[in-house]
């Protein structure tokens, strides 16, 4: 079904383009996936991009949890115009072993994600370094209703949250970041504590600021490893099991399955674990060797993109 969706999907991209009269626009494009088998990113293999259309995550998600450490780039057609761009190997077989497919005559290249490279974490941290807050602080990064979260275990874990936090004077400022898809009208306007600030601010821009981080199971674990600060995980995967790890029986979190976090699930754990960062008694999670090798893929992405690319002389000017 997919494949003929895909051929299909090709079929009108390509009458499109020739009644628009559309040649090359770019030398190159790029476009996440799953949005690889769509009619746009069809006009862009046919005449959109000139040489390469790279397709990438949604966003920083680790997904296997195997380490394959010797693949840097696969796929059946050496000289694809389609490029998949995955952080690692395991991330693509797992994403295959649950039912997702490339597209045909395409090729892939592992070189971890560019934005928790040192260099460009260095670079963040100086933009945004200057003027921050010196004062005690922490960054929610909050989760909508939705695929994941019921009303109910959403409200869970904001007022939960926020009762923890309330322990604690000498915390002066509780950013909360929404999810993109989080509605405006969320529980946390519900707040009367003065200390809580809704926030557009990027997260680098956060992590920077604050002293510590709450998420609800998200990517962003990966940036506060990046960034070198202390992630707590407050999260039920045995209530959200939507995309969870089944371990020995018990539902894990994928950060917490590859120790990236400090998992809370109760709010006796995230007391606990709130009581030792305000103290300075809790340091960074130490991640699994497969995240350690995700962090060097990321240091070295764009070597790796070179030499996935054959040394292309369209990128020697870069």
């Amino acid at each position: 079904g997919c494949l003929w969706l895909t051929k299909l999907c090709d079929f009108i991209a390509s009458l499109i383009v020739r009644i628009l009269g559309w040649n090359h626009v770019s030398d190159l494009a790029f476009i996440e996936f799953p949005a690889d088998k769509s009619i746009f990113a069809a006009a862009l293999r046919y005449r959109g991009a000139k040489n390469y259309v790279f397709y990438f995550p949604h966003s920083p998600h680790v997904y296997g949890s195997s380490i394959v450490e010797s693949v840097d780039t696969d796929g059946n057609t050496r000289d694809s115009k389609s490029i998949y761009l995955f952080g690692t190997y395991s991330d693509y077989s797992t994403l295959e072993e649950g039912g997702w497919k490339p597209l045909r005559q395409s090729r892939r290249l592992y070189i971890g994600h560019p934005k928790l490279s040192s260099e460009w974490i260095s670079v963040l941290e100086s933009w945004f370094s200057v003027g921050a807050p010196q004062r005690s602080s922490v960054a929610i990064l909050s989760r909508g209703v939705g695929n994941f979260l019921s009303i109910a275990e959403q409200r869970y874990l904001c007022e939960t949250t926020l009762r923890v936090l309330s322990n604690y004077e000498c915390i002066e400022r509780v950013y909360v970041k929404l999810h993109p898809r989080e509605i405006a009208e969320s529980l946390w306007l519900e707040s009367q504590d003065p200390r809580i600030e809704i926030t557009a601010k990027s997260i680098a821009e956060l992590f920077v600021e604050v002293d510590f981080v709450i998420g609800f199971w998200t990517s962003a674990a990966l940036d506060a490893l990046a960034f070198d600060k202390v992630f707590l995980e407050f999260y039920r995967p045995a209530i959200s099991t939507a995309e969870q790890l089944l371990v020995n029986g018990k539902y894990q979190t994928v950060y917490e399955s590859m120790g990236m976090v400090h998992a809370a699930r109760s709010e006796r754990d995230l007391n606990g674990l709130v009581d030792s960062a305000v103290n300075l008694g809790l340091a960074p999670a130490v991640p699994e060797d497969q995240i350690k090798m995700l962090m060097t893929r990321s240091n070295d992405w764009w070597k790796l993109m070179l030499q996935g690319l054959r040394y292309d002389p369209l990128f020697q000017g870069f």
